[in-house]
């Protein structure tokens, strides 16, 4: 308008239909919402819970993600219910001074009884947050997408996507400013948000010290005292948060039950740690969310994960009881480290947490044939025995053997003598587990063979706790079976005990050694137990000087 007495000084932007009102002086004139109230600025963040355990680690590694120059994007992503909703809400808040547009946040989790969220109606509830009015919203959703990208690519916004699924709903929420932040939370590893920019975040299970902590504080500071137990009960909730949530609320509402008591229950009750519950949530209800994702390959491995012999493992022993290529055990083992259900702590190696763990025990319970479990338990076993006598074999070939495992061993896996130590190394808790597992099941013949298989491997000093045990098993079974074994067994059983400075024990089971190698009419046992316990007498003798005694040592029988 040019009329004399009237001015259009307008710096900025004009958008939508403009009414000359004589004199206008703006930087910005944004025309088309209707006469009222101002439209808040959105705070659609669910509210902290009022009890929080610093997770400084995870706090850190967002902090420093948001100090770069790049936009802050981070996927926060571990078990369901370990707190990853918490952390980033808590996390955002933090944040709001420098992101004065405000917050938007949704769930796109999809319950058993109704689909999820998705992304278009999402994109509809945020931009009618944002001012627009509905009727001004498009119904195709590439529109509709472009539309929010032009609303927000000068706005500086804090976003939380929660429990999402799918990669691609992800990229439709990304708000297009540089300043904006946006958090997503998942139970898998979504890979491909990587590749938008995304920064993983993993969160963990709590320590005692943690866990205790927590407990502490639901419970409203106990007595110093109480802090041990406390600690002790989260231990026993396996470090889970919402497991020390529940335990936490059902303390308080059974003022009666100590920490002391509820360790009691959960440690006498099977299943007691899944059936924690408050109201109609349960441990084992959101574990269930994490199964139930699984397809039924996946899900069949992740129920026989319960029956392996110890925490860590590779696709080779469960391929064997599954009757699979180890090629697709490999691929489920990395679809249950995506929903967090095992961990990956080395190239194609893996560990199962003890929730977890118990978690796959009560459904291989309720899905899975008792013989069937049973089964695959044996198959694991002698898969570890097979392998323990090939390496065995490479660490020294020259011993005399007698189990029948090694007469028809393939012993290709291991190339050299640090080859097989380096693997029995890592394997040593396994091979341990599987013997006492088959002690338990009363497989004599699996029990004895593998007391024999470790004995190279266990020879060193430093393991000679785990040689006294392998061999005391072995001895057991080896007298059910009436195996000459037994006689090998008593005369590296007092190997093992003068490793553990135990000289006596050692005389005493050598003795018993010759005895027995006598009866079964084999001079080298003979021999082999004469010599260990003349170096049993010489280090007790040796002790004896060493330690300025008085006392002389026992005399040992006269035998062969």
């Amino acid at each position: 308008m040019t009329d004399p007495g009237h001015r259009n000084d307008i710096g900025g932007e004009v958008n939508g239909s403009v009414l000359q009102a004589r004199t206008v002086i703006a930087h910005t004139i944004v025309m088309g919402q209707s006469a009222g109230a101002p439209v808040p600025t959105p705070r659609q963040f669910p509210p902290p819970h009022p009890v929080w355990t610093n997770r400084a680690r995870e706090l850190a590694a967002l902090d420093e993600l948001a100090a770069r120059a790049a936009p802050t994007r981070a996927l926060l992503t571990g078990l369901a219910g370990i707190g990853k909703t918490e952390l980033a809400v808590r996390w955002l808040i933090g944040q709001r001074a420098g992101h004065p547009d405000g917050e938007l946040y949704a769930d796109l989790s999809a319950w058993r009884d109704q689909p999820p969220t998705r992304p278009h109606q999402v994109l509809a509830g945020w931009l009618r947050a944002l001012g627009l009015p509905p009727g001004d919203l498009p119904d195709d959703m590439a529109e509709l997408t472009a539309l929010y990208r032009s609303v927000t690519a000068k706005k500086s916004l804090l976003v939380l996507v929660d429990n999402v699924f799918s990669t691609e709903q992800v990229r439709l929420l990304i708000p297009a400013s540089p300043s904006s932040t946006i958090l997503v939370t998942s139970r898998r590893q979504r890979r491909g948000l990587l590749l938008a920019g995304f920064h993983p975040v993993d969160l963990t299970f709590f320590t005692p010290d943690a866990g205790g902590t927590m407990l502490a504080t639901l419970l409203g500071q106990p007595p110093p005292g109480d802090l041990c137990v406390l600690r002790a009960l989260a231990s026993r909730c396996h470090g889970h948060p919402f497991a020390l949530a529940i335990a936490g609320a059902h303390l308080a509402a059974n003022p009666h039950c100590s920490p002391a008591d509820l360790i009691t229950r959960l440690n006498t009750d099977h299943g007691a740690t899944l059936a924690l519950h408050v109201d109609e949530a349960s441990l084992g209800g959101i574990l269930d969310m994490s199964y139930d994702d699984l397809d039924a390959d996946t899900a069949r491995l992740y129920r026989l994960l319960a029956a392996h012999p110890g925490a860590e493992f590779t696709a080779d022993p469960l391929a064997t009881a599954l009757d699979l290529p180890v090629a697709e055990v490999e691929h489920g083992l990395a679809m249950l480290a995506d929903a967090h259900l095992v961990t990956a702590v080395a190239v194609a190696r893996y560990r199962q947490h003890d929730l977890p763990r118990e978690h796959a025990q009560a459904l291989a319970e309720q899905h899975d044939d008792a013989s069937q479990r049973r089964a695959a338990l044996r198959s694991m076993i002698e898969w570890y025995l097979r392998r323990t006598a090939a390496a065995d074999m490479a660490i020294n070939p020259r011993s005399r053997r007698f189990s029948p495992v090694y007469e028809q061993l393939d012993t290709e896996p291991f190339s050299s003598i640090e080859h097989a130590l380096n693997w029995f190394t890592l394997e040593r808790a396994n091979v341990l587990a599987s013997q006492y597992l088959a002690a338990q099941q009363g497989w004599d013949g699996l029990v004895f063979q593998l007391a024999e298989v470790v004995w190279n491997p266990l020879r060193p000093s430093y393991f000679a706790e785990d040689l006294v045990q392998t061999q005391q098993l072995g001895i057991v079974s080896a007298q059910h079976c009436k195996h000459i074994l037994e006689a090998v067994f008593l005369a590296r059983l007092g190997f093992g005990e003068t490793n553990r400075s135990h000289h006596d024990a050692a005389i005493t089971a050598c003795t018993t050694a010759i005895e027995r190698a006598t009866a079964f009419g084999d001079g080298w046992i003979q021999s082999a137990a004469l010599s260990t316990r003349a170096r049993a007498d010489s280090c007790r003798a040796t002790a004896y000087r060493a330690g300025g005694s008085r006392q002389r040592p026992a005399p040992r029988r006269a035998t062969g």
